[in-house]
């Protein structure tokens, strides 16, 4: 794999290219250390390559002055180094410098990918900066770009459910950039459903209808149409990695086993968002609290189907609030 790093500046003398491959050279006033380049170089050597500089001075070479930096990697090789998410690498580098004109090119084979902001300024208009956004009022937008890049977060501020972390949100003339979603009188519809994991389906139908407020309050009377206890598991990555899928398993067999298939229904879901407590099940019976054990295993499972589900008293030293006294 091959890498080239291009520009048109100003490009450096003999002695300047012989030194910046120095961890302990720099042209930069905030610290006494570069060390862009080094690593490049070492990167790439950590796989067998080379790296290589070549630069021409705008003195002596006006009409094809600046510098490239090209490494060469060898992929295959233990100590190969992934890229790493380039998308999010050149959004930062063209919202970070949003004057320089940035070509981004990917050749793979016979198929490439490039990114060019000449192009992007062309299509926005020369006076319209990169870094900075304006929605015309009256206007439909849409905002199309690779996943990671910004799209849903760009939303989440518009609406107030997250904060920028420099610059400001303005509604016309009037600044929102502090102001709580429910003022902005902003919607957004997301694109993935948000469900509560430890709702039933009605639960979270009626939720957003039993939360409205004044004149508009709902009274909704909720239909249980099942009489079953309910065993929900939490199966997100954090839970899978603190050994869920035995703890799942367990629950599943033992309820089989305990005969208790027509009273017991075990069920998995996402993050239960207390990850630090994983393996973590939720108990839900009928007219009562729902129970929350924690940092489980199939033994643990086991007995609390024997214990709580079948005879109906809670493992006190298996649940979370034994764990938070």
């Amino acid at each position: 794999m091959e890498i080239m790093i291009r520009d048109n500046g100003c490009g450096m003398d003999e002695e300047t290219i012989n030194s910046v491959t120095n961890p302990f050279y720099t042209t930069r006033t905030t610290r006494s250390v570069g060390l862009g380049v080094p690593l490049f170089k070492m990167e790439a050597e950590m796989t067998g390559g080379w790296l290589k500089i070549t630069s021409y001075s705008k003195e002596e070479y006006p009409d094809r002055h600046g510098t490239a930096v090209t490494a060469f990697f060898d992929k295959k090789h233990i100590d190969f180094i992934g890229l790493g998410d380039m998308v999010s690498t050149i959004t930062t580098l063209v919202g970070g410098s949003p004057d320089v004109d940035f070509i981004f090119l990917h050749t793979y084979g016979e198929k490439s990918v490039s990114v060019d902001t000449r192009e992007i300024r062309v299509a926005v208009g020369e006076d319209i900066s990169l870094d900075n956004i304006e929605i015309p009022d009256g206007k439909l937008v849409g905002l199309l770009g690779p996943s990671g890049c910004g799209k849903s977060t760009l939303l989440f501020m518009i609406c107030g459910l997250q904060k920028p972390t420099e610059g400001k949100i303005l509604f016309g003339e009037e600044e929102v950039t502090a102001l709580p979603p429910e003022k902005r009188g902003v919607g957004v519809v997301f694109q993935n459903y948000a469900l509560y994991p430890h709702l039933t389906v009605m639960q979270n139908i009626i939720f957003p209808l039993q939360n409205l407020k004044g004149a508009e309050k709902l009274s909704v009377v909720l239909r249980e149409d099942s009489g079953k206890t309910r065993v929900v598991v939490g199966m997100a990555t954090c839970g899978i990695a603190a050994g869920a899928r035995p703890v799942l398993q367990s629950f599943v067999e033992n309820v089989a086993n305990e005969g208790l298939g027509d009273k017991v229904q075990v069920l998995q879901t996402g993050c239960i968002g207390i990850c630090r407590y994983e393996p973590v099940a939720e108990v839900y019976e009928a007219g009562k609290e729902k129970v929350t054990y924690v940092k489980l295993d199939a033994e643990k499972a086991k007995r609390i189907v024997e214990e709580h589900l079948k005879g109906g008293k809670v493992v006190a030293e298996y649940t979370i609030a034994n764990y938070e006294k």
